[in-house]
């Protein structure tokens, strides 16, 4: 399968983006409301909103796949495969859908300082374990985004002679 380059583009930066958000609330989760003296989740919740467009873009380049996930599939193993990773990814969208919606209205209402922890906490965990779901269901597909395009091409013309 050919990947171009804006696709691949948008993966990486998506996986690049998750980490930071990912990585930047675990010390918030645990008491650490300051990094280098600016409230983290001044960084954190604006760099949502990127991660939020990014997988805006990353759902419209990868919708031709989600659509086959809808076609019926006589393989019964197939079919469940399918089943089960749209599962995850309906859930996985939903949840952090709302998490990040839920820690953005609380931060413009009631104040940045003033956020449930402990809800966004768990909504989060929940949403990173789908997420290590999501990438274990496909994870040859996800390293393939960070091969270089000409190894990764000369391993795909490869698999085609033999």
């Amino acid at each position: 399968m050919r990947k171009r380059p804006a696709k691949r583009l948008v993966t990486v930066a998506l996986c690049v983006i998750t980490v930071v958000v990912l990585g930047g609330l675990q010390p918030l989760f645990f008491g650490v409301q300051t990094f280098f003296g600016i409230n983290a989740l001044t960084i954190l919740l604006p760099l949502s909103g990127v991660f939020m467009v990014v997988t805006g873009l990353h759902l419209y380049q990868t919708w031709p796949r989600v659509r086959v996930w809808f076609k019926r599939n006589p393989d019964k193993a197939k079919q469940r495969d399918k089943l089960q990773r749209m599962t995850v990814v309906i859930a996985f969208v939903l949840i952090l859908a709302y998490d990040i919606a839920s820690a953005w209205y609380y931060a413009l209402s009631v104040g940045i300082a003033s956020l449930p922890l402990g809800s966004i906490r768990v909504w989060s965990w929940v949403a990173t374990a789908l997420l290590v779901v999501h990438v274990a269901q496909r994870w040859r597909l996800t390293v393939s985004y960070f091969r270089p395009a000409v190894v990764s091409c000369k391993i795909q013309a490869a698999r085609q002679q033999h």
